[in-house]
């Protein structure tokens, strides 16, 4: 009976052993796996099984290992690009104009109403805002672009913003962004799906003096243009000062010269001047050598730089015919020594003349001082002549 009792025992032992390996064991393992979760994914489980409030899953403290980080902004640079969606390649923009004061937008029907003149038209100073109007369009409704997508242009480096641009595309089909680097981005809803897209575009912009250099006249390029690129050959404000000016250097450091080089600016306006003719006495001294013509390139900031030459030729006048650039002549006189006094800044003069039709006249003097030694002095001394030898001492006198 004993026997009996004690095999009951044994066996309900085993039984309850057994029972606490079922119920026990799945526990441990859900707690091994919810440990090796990263954070979030701990506090989301721990909620979702009621452990919120347990001092075990308060208590534990879990840091994201440097793979784990790496990992994290992957996927999250990944969700970025997917969210961004594809990038659109065909070329979009179909025509650009520039206009120099800003349109006027017509919200219900999309229109961009053109103000003022085409800057080729005009002659806008470099400090000038200028607009730059674009159309553009999907080819057709056969793409396979969906919400997200995004074409991207940049406009020329001669252009320049201060801050960045925002704002919604026609139609309500996206949105834009210009940033100052001059790149712009259209980013299309879902309204693009299936759709050929068109609509207007314009940004009121600056020009950028420092990305330009070659006088008043600048090309500026558009190569994103569907049909080929388009170019605006925008001639700006003169400021230069619009005078004739003569002005001559002696050789030698201005002693004891023998020739002077002259120069004559005329025209940095750019007028329109019709039978142009330059005249010059040369009174200083008779012209040596050839007389040089050369354009002048007037700069953005007033300044010159001399161009090409134009032309040579052997005097006076000169037969320029219709001119409506600046030019630059120069030549060289020679002058001799004075005989008598003064010997010491001696001045040398030649006045310069521009006609044309109209009565178009203006005239300048060009002034050089020379300074000279005194030629020699020569006389016979007193009682000098010697009636026995028939001779006479000399004495001659002469600075150094």
């Amino acid at each position: 009976m004993r026997k009996k009792v004690s095999i009951v025992i044994i066996a309900l032992l085993l039984v309850t052993q057994m029972m606490q390996g079922w119920i026990f064991t799945p526990t441990m393992h859900a707690q091994d796996e919810l440990t090796n979760l990263p954070a979030s994914a701990i506090s989301d489980t721990a909620s979702e099984e009621g452990l919120a409030g347990s001092e075990e899953v308060n208590n534990v403290d879990v840091a994201a290992t440097p793979e784990e980080e790496g990992e994290g902004n992957l996927n999250q640079s990944s969700l970025a690009v997917a969210a961004a969606g594809p990038v659109i390649t065909d070329q979009l923009i179909t025509s650009v104009q520039m206009y120099n004061q800003e349109p006027e937008y017509d919200e219900v029907t999309g229109a961009i109403i053109t103000k003022g003149d085409p800057v080729e038209d005009t002659r806008p100073s470099i400090k000038d805002e200028v607009a730059v109007i674009f159309s553009w369009a999907f080819q057709d409704d056969t793409h396979s672009y969906g919400a997200g997508s995004t074409y991207t242009f940049d406009l020329p480096d001669k252009l320049k913003i201060e801050s960045p641009l925002t704002g919604n595309l026609d139609g309500g089909v996206g949105e834009y962004i210009v940033n100052p680097d001059g790149q712009v981005t259209f980013t299309f809803n879902d309204q693009i799906v299936g759709s050929q897209l068109t609509g207007n575009f314009y940004v009121w912009i600056n020009y950028d003096e420092s990305k330009m250099d070659g006088g008043l006249k600048q090309p500026i390029v558009f190569d994103f243009i569907r049909d080929g690129d388009v170019t605006f050959n925008v001639h700006f404000a003169n400021t230069a000062k619009d005078e004739l000016t003569k002005s001559g250097v002696a050789n030698k450091r201005n002693f004891n010269s023998d020739e002077i080089n002259w120069t004559v600016d005329f025209n940095q306006g750019e007028k329109q001047i019709t039978n142009a003719v330059l005249t010059d006495t040369l009174s200083a001294g008779p012209l040596k050598g050839t007389i040089e013509i050369h354009e002048l390139e007037v700069q953005l900031d007033g300044s010159l730089k001399l161009g090409v030459l134009s032309d040579t030729k052997l005097e006076f006048p000169i037969i320029l015919g219709d001119i409506d650039k600046a030019y630059r002549v120069t030549y060289t006189t020679s002058i001799k020594a004075p005989t008598k006094e003064p010997f010491t800044n001696v001045p040398y003069e030649n006045t310069v003349e521009l006609t044309g039709d109209q009565n178009y006249k203006e005239t300048d003097i060009g002034r050089v001082n020379v300074s000279f030694n005194e030629p020699l002095n020569k006389s016979g001394q007193d009682s000098g002549y010697n009636p026995v030898t028939q001779t006479i001492t000399w004495k001659v006198q002469y600075k150094l």
